[in-house]
C-alpha cells in the first residue's frame, strides 16, 4: 500500500485528494502532513507491525493519521471515544498498545494537531526493504459485543489492496468524488477512504451526526460535485424518499444490512443514470466480499447480494459440511481467499470456532444462511444462530439474554426481534426476583444502564414465567405472537394522522401523549423516518434532530403548528428565536466546536493579600446581581434558542501556584453559568481571575463589571445599570442593507496571506506583542485628530494597506468588532463584526484612498443591522474564515486603592483557541498603543508575524509624516520604502 500511495502523491500531487468543510487538501499537502506526522511517530518509537489507536473528534485528522501508518507499515487501530473511557481502556488492554494518537484533550496520548504544526515539511521516510508490504496488518477493525467485550478484527495490506484495486464493479479513477459518510471505526470507511485514495480520487468528508438530514446529503452532493457513495441499508431506506437527493450520483452501494426492494426501485426510476451496488460481507472479511449491480428495477422480493469479488470464494454448506450446489437450496455461507481476516487479536477460542479450514482453504463462517439463485447469484435468507443485525451492529439475541439474566433482580429472559415498517425493534419479556419492589420503569432504567447503548429495547415485558413449548425450550414462536397481537397497523385519518404517524413506527407506543419516544427505544434512524412522514403529510421541513429535540407527541404538534404558521408567514421555522442577533453566531459555532476556548474572555490581576476572601466573593456577588445578563444561559427547543436563567453562583479558592493556561476551559452554554470566579492563593501573591463567554460579555460589559467589583470592594454606592435583555426596535435587512452589503463582497477576489503552512485546521494560538514608543504614539494621534478621523479609523488604513503589501493584491478585507453607541445604556453583548473592504489603487492619489476608507468604514457601521442568516447567504464561509481581524481598544483603567497597582489596564488574556487567522489587537494604554497580534501557528511561523509588524509600523511611520497628495504605488516606494520595512 505504502508504493501504491507514495506513486499517487506524486502522480496526483495537484488533485484535491480531501474535501473536509470548505477546506480543499491536495495529494502533495496530504503527503507533507502525512509525512510530518510519520517523522515523528517514528521519533517516538512506531515501527513496522507496531499497534497505535486512534482516538479522534475529525475525521481529517484521523485519516491523515491512517496514511501516516500505513507509511511506517504499522497498524491503526480507530477507536470511537464516544463510548467512553472504559470502551477505550477495554481496547488499549486488548492490543496492548501503549500509544494513542488522538486530538482529545481528555485523551492522554500524542496530539497530531500539535505534530502538523511543528514537524510540516520534513522529508519523506525512505522506504527500505522489508518483507512484502502486503502481509502487513494495517488496522485492527473493533465489531460490537453483546457481552460488553468488543472483539478485534486484524486485516492485511493485502486484503484492503484486494478490496479496492483488484476489483471491476464499481468504478474508481481520478475522477471519482466519494462522500464519506460512515464513521472511521466502521469497516466501510476502509472502502471510502482506501478506495478513493488509492486511485487519485477526491474524498469529502461529511458529518457522521447529519447524514440523516436528506437536505444536508442532497447539499454535500451537489456543493462539492459527489459521483460516489456508501450508506447504510436502514439509512438509505430513510433517505430514499427523497430520491432528488441522489440525481447527480453515478455509483450508490448500500450493505451493513438488507436492502429494501422498494427503496432500490425508487431510486433507479428517477435517476436513470444511477448504479446501486448491494455489498454484503462481514468486517472478517475486508467489508466486501460479494456485490450485485442494480440499474433497473428489481422484480423479486429481494435484492440479491451477488457473486463474490475477484479472488473471493464463497461456499454455501448443508448441516453435515457438505457443499451445495443446487440453486434455491439454503445453507451457512462460508468466505474464503485474500479478504479473510488472519483472525481476532488475543481471542483463540473465538478463531478457532469462526476462522477454519475448508477443502484447503482458509474459510470464514459468517453464520449467514443463503441460497443460490438460478443466475448464480447469492441471495440472502437470514441468520443461522439468533444473531440480529440492527443498525450495523450485531447483536447475539442469547448474549443479551445472558446479560440480562446476570442482573440480580431478574431471574430469567427471552429477547427476540421485530421488523415493523422496515424498522428493527428489540423486545424483551423477563421475570423478576422475588425480593425486587421496584415499579417497571424503574426496571427498564436499570436494565438499559447495564446494556450497550447500541441495544435499544424498545420494549421490556414483565411476565410471571416465560412459556415454554413442548420440548420444554423458550417459546419464541408464542412470545412473537404476544406481541404482534398488540402491534396493529393503523391508518391515517385527519384527526390522528400525528399520532398515526409516530405508531407506525413505534409499535408499543403509549396513548399518554407526554411520554418521551426515547423511553420506547426510539434513536435518530427511527427520527428519520417519523421526521420523513411528517414532511410529506404536513408539507413542511421537518429533521430527525427536531423529532429528538421534541420527543413526544405533544411537543411534536406544537413544532408543527409553528412550522406551519411561519410558513404561512414566509418566516423560516428553522431560525433561532429570542436570543439577539448578535448572540447567534457565537450560539451556532458552540454547536459545532462545544469544545473551544476561542470565545473565552478571560482577565487576571494581582490583589492585595491582606484582603479577606469573603469580602472578595461578595463582591464578586454583588456582580452578578448587578449586571444580571451575566446569569443567562442558553436552551435549545422546538430548533429553537431560548435564553434563561441560572442563578447557581460559586467562587472558587484555590490554593496553589499559577497557572493562567490550565483555567482557561470550555463554558457550556446550556448549563452555565457563563462566567467563572477563582481567586488563586500563591504564596505571598493574591490573584483573582475572571473567565466570561463573549455571548454574554462584550467590551462595555466587561468594563462595567470590573467597575462595579472595584466600587463594591471601597464599599463606594453603586448605582443600578441598566441591562435590558432585547433588542426590539432594530430594522435588520432592509433592501438598502443587504444591497449594501451584496456589492461590497460582489467579484470579491482576495490576496493570499503568506501562510508558512497549509494546516488551517489549527485553531492554537500563539502571540506577538509589541509597543509603540510614546512619541511615535502622540505623533500618530495627532495626525488622526488633525485629519478627523478616529484612532481605529487611522488603524485600519494602515492594516489595509499592509494586507495589500504582504498579499500582493490592491484589494484586501478584514474583520473588526463594532459596538453601536445609540444603545450606550444597554449593557447586553452587542458587539457584531464588520467586513471592511480596502482597493489599495496604484493610480490612485493616496489622500483619496485614506478618504475612501474611511467612507467605507463609517458605511459600514452604518449598515451593521443585517442578520447572521444573511450574511452568511451573502459573504462565502471560506473568505469569512480566511480574513483577518483588527480591533482598537481606548484607555479604560479602574482606579483602586485595593490593588497593588494603582492602575489596571483592562485587556483580557488571549485564549489557547484562536479567532482569526491573524488577530491585531491594539490597546491604548495612556500615551503608548500595544500591539498584541495573535495567530494561528497551523498557518504562521512568528518570524513571519514579527516581519507583519514591522510592515506595519513603517506603514504607520509614513501615514503620520509621508506626503499624502502622491498616488499609492508613489507613497510606497518614496514614503514606507525609503525608511526600510524592518
Amino acid at each position: 500500500m505504502r508504493d501504491v500511495l507514495n506513486e499517487n502523491f506524486i502522480k496526483f500531487k495537484d488533485n484535491i485528494a480531501i474535501i473536509s468543510g470548505d477546506e480543499n487538501y491536495t495529494y502533495a499537502e496530504i503527503d507533507r502532513q502525512s509525512d510530518g506526522i510519520a517523522n515523528y511517530l517514528s521519533s517516538q518509537g512506531v515501527r513496522e507491525g507496531e499497534k497505535v489507536i486512534l482516538a479522534f473528534k475529525e475525521k481529517l485528522e484521523c485519516i491523515i493519521s491512517m496514511i501516516s501508518l500505513i507509511k511506517l507499515n504499522a497498524t491503526y487501530i480507530p477507536v470511537d471515544i464516544s463510548k467512553g473511557t472504559q470502551y477505550y481502556n477495554e481496547i488499549q488492554k486488548q492490543v496492548s498498545s501503549s500509544i494513542t494518537c488522538t486530538d482529545d484533550e481528555n485523551i492522554s496520548g500524542i496530539k497530531v494537531n500539535k505534530i502538523i504544526d511543528s514537524q510540516s515539511g520534513l522529508l519523506k521516510i525512505k522506504s527500505k526493504k522489508c518483507r512484502n508490504d502486503k502481509d502487513f496488518i494495517a488496522y485492527i477493525m473493533f465489531t460490537s459485543g453483546t457481552t460488553g467485550i468488543p472483539k478485534g478484527v486484524k486485516i492485511s495490506q493485502k486484503s484492503i489492496l484486494n478490496l479496492v484495486l483488484n476489483q471491476d464493479i464499481v468504478n474508481f479513477d481520478d475522477k471519482t468524488c466519494f462522500l464519506q459518510t460512515g464513521a472511521l471505526t466502521f469497516d466501510a470507511a476502509t472502502f471510502e477512504i482506501w478506495g478513493t485514495l488509492l486511485h487519485g480520487g477526491t474524498l469529502v468528508l461529511a458529518d457522521t451526526n447529519k447524514i440523516t438530514d436528506h437536505h444536508y446529503l442532497k447539499q454535500m452532493i451537489n456543493k462539492n460535485k459527489v459521483n460516489s457513495l456508501w450508506l447504510t441499508s436502514p439509512l438509505f431506506k430513510g433517505i430514499s424518499i427523497f430520491p432528488e437527493t441522489f440525481e447527480n450520483i453515478k455509483q450508490l452501494i448500500v450493505g451493513g444490512d438488507e436492502v429494501d426492494v422498494e427503496s432500490v426501485n425508487r431510486i433507479v426510476q428517477k435517476n436513470k443514470n444511477i448504479s446501486i451496488f448491494n455489498g454484503y460481507g462481514p468486517t472478517e472479511c475486508t467489508t466486501f466480499s460479494t456485490m450485485y449491480r442494480v440499474t433497473k428495477p428489481v422484480n423479486d422480493k429481494k435484492v440479491p447480494i451477488g457473486k463474490p469479488l475477484n479472488n473471493v470464494s464463497v461456499y454455501i454448506v448443508d448441516n453435515n459440511m457438505k457443499v451445495i450446489n443446487e440453486a434455491n437450496k439454503i445453507g451457512e455461507l462460508f468466505i474464503g481467499g485474500d479478504g479473510v481476516s488472519e483472525g481476532y487479536i488475543n481471542n483463540p477460542e473465538e478463531n478457532i470456532r469462526s476462522f477454519i479450514k475448508f477443502e484447503d482453504n482458509l474459510v470464514y463462517r459468517t453464520g449467514d444462511l443463503v441460497k443460490k439463485d438460478l443466475n448464480g447469484d447469492l441471495i440472502f435468507c437470514g441468520r443461522k444462530d439468533r444473531q440480529f443485525k440492527i443498525h450495523g451492529f450485531r447483536i447475539e439475541l442469547s448474549d443479551v439474554e445472558n446479560r440480562l439474566n446476570q442482573l440480580d433482580f431478574i431471574n430469567d429472559s427471552a429477547v427476540l426481534s421485530l421488523e415493523n415498517n422496515g424498522v428493527k425493534s428489540l423486545y424483551a419479556y423477563v421475570t423478576t426476583s422475588n425480593h425486587y419492589t421496584g415499579s417497571k420503569t424503574q426496571l427498564i432504567k436499570e436494565i438499559r444502564k447495564k446494556l450497550p447503548p447500541f441495544i435499544n429495547l424498545t420494549s421490556v415485558i414483565i411476565l410471571d414465567e416465560i412459556p415454554l413449548n413442548k420440548n420444554g425450550k423458550k417459546d419464541y414462536k408464542q412470545l412473537k405472537q404476544m406481541i404482534q397481537s398488540k402491534v396493529k397497523d393503523f391508518k391515517d385519518t385527519n384527526n390522528n394522522k400525528l399520532k398515526d404517524i409516530v405508531k407506525k413506527y413505534i409499535p408499543n407506543f403509549s396513548e399518554n401523549k407526554d411520554v418521551s419516544f426515547f423511553n420506547l427505544g426510539v434513536d435518530s434512524l427511527t427520527a428519520m423516518y417519523i421526521a420523513n412522514d411528517i414532511e410529506k403529510n404536513y408539507d413542511i421541513n421537518v429533521t430527525a434532530i427536531d423529532i429528538l429535540m421534541n420527543p413526544t407527541v405533544n411537543e411534536l404538534k406544537k413544532l408543527i403548528k409553528n412550522k406551519r404558521r411561519n410558513k404561512k408567514n414566509n418566516v423560516d421555522s428553522n431560525n433561532i428565536e429570542r436570543i439577539t442577533d448578535y448572540q447567534k453566531s457565537y450560539f451556532i459555532d458552540y454547536i459545532n466546536n462545544p469544545n473551544s476556548t476561542k470565545y473565552n474572555i478571560p482577565i487576571i490581576f494581582q490583589i492585595d493579600t491582606n484582603l479577606d476572601n469573603n469580602i472578595i466573593i461578595n463582591s464578586l456577588k454583588k456582580v452578578v446581581e448587578n449586571i444580571t445578563q451575566l446569569n443567562q444561559t442558553f436552551q435549545i427547543k422546538n430548533s429553537n434558542v431560548f435564553v434563561k436563567n441560572n442563578t447557581d453562583f460559586s467562587v472558587e479558592i484555590l490554593n496553589e501556584k499559577l497557572n493562567v493556561e490550565s483555567l482557561i476551559i470550555p463554558f457550556n452554554l446550556e448549563k452555565g453559568p457563563l462566567y467563572r470566579f477563582k481567586i488563586i492563593c500563591d504564596g505571598d501573591n493574591k490573584w483573582i481571575f475572571m473567565d466570561f463567554h463573549h455571548i454574554i460579555v462584550d467590551g462595555k460589559v466587561l468594563e462595567n463589571v470590573l467597575q462595579v467589583f472595584f466600587n463594591q470592594l471601597e464599599n463606594k454606592e453603586q448605582q443600578l445599570i441598566s441591562n435590558n435583555n432585547l433588542i426590539t426596535n432594530i430594522n435588520f435587512d432592509t433592501d438598502e442593507i443587504l444591497n449594501f452589503w451584496q456589492n461590497k463582497f460582489k467579484n470579491l477576489s482576495l490576496g493570499r496571506l503568506p501562510y508558512d503552512f497549509d494546516n488551517g485546521e489549527s485553531l492554537t494560538n500563539n502571540i506577538y506583542k509589541y509597543q509603540l514608543s510614546e512619541k511615535i504614539t502622540d505623533n500618530f494621534l495627532n495626525k488622526c485628530k488633525d485629519m478627523r478621523m478616529t484612532p481605529f479609523e487611522g488603524l485600519s488604513t494602515i492594516f489595509g494597506i499592509t494586507l495589500s503589501i504582504i498579499s500582493g493584491e490592491s484589494t484586501s478585507m478584514f474583520m473588526t468588532p463594532y459596538r453601536d453607541d445609540f444603545y450606550n445604556d444597554n449593557l447586553n453583548m452587542r458587539t457584531k463584526t464588520l467586513w471592511i473592504r480596502s482597493d489599495f489603487l496604484s493610480d490612485e492619489f493616496f489622500y483619496k484612498y485614506v478618504e475612501k476608507l474611511v467612507r467605507e468604514i463609517r458605511n459600514s457601521e452604518q449598515n451593521a443591522y443585517i442578520s447572521f442568516e444573511k450574511l452568511h447567504e451573502i459573504i462565502d464561509e471560506k473568505q469569512l474564515n480566511s480574513m483577518p481581524l483588527i480591533a482598537y481598544h481606548s484607555s479604560k483603567f479602574i482606579k483602586s486603592d485595593m490593588l497593588q497597582h494603582k492602575k489596571l489596564l483592562v485587556k483580557p488574556i488571549s485564549p489557547k483557541d484562536g479567532m482569526a487567522t491573524i488577530n491585531l489587537q491594539i490597546y491604548r494604554n495612556e500615551n503608548i498603543l500595544n500591539l498584541d497580534c495573535e495567530y494561528l501557528s497551523g498557518l504562521f511561523e512568528q518570524e513571519t508575524i514579527k516581519s507583519i509588524i514591522q510592515i506595519f509600523i513603517s506603514v504607520l511611520n509614513a501615514f503620520c509624516n509621508g506626503n499624502w497628495n502622491q498616488t499609492n504605488e508613489d507613497f510606497v516606494c518614496h514614503e514606507i520604502l525609503k525608511g526600510g520595512l524592518y
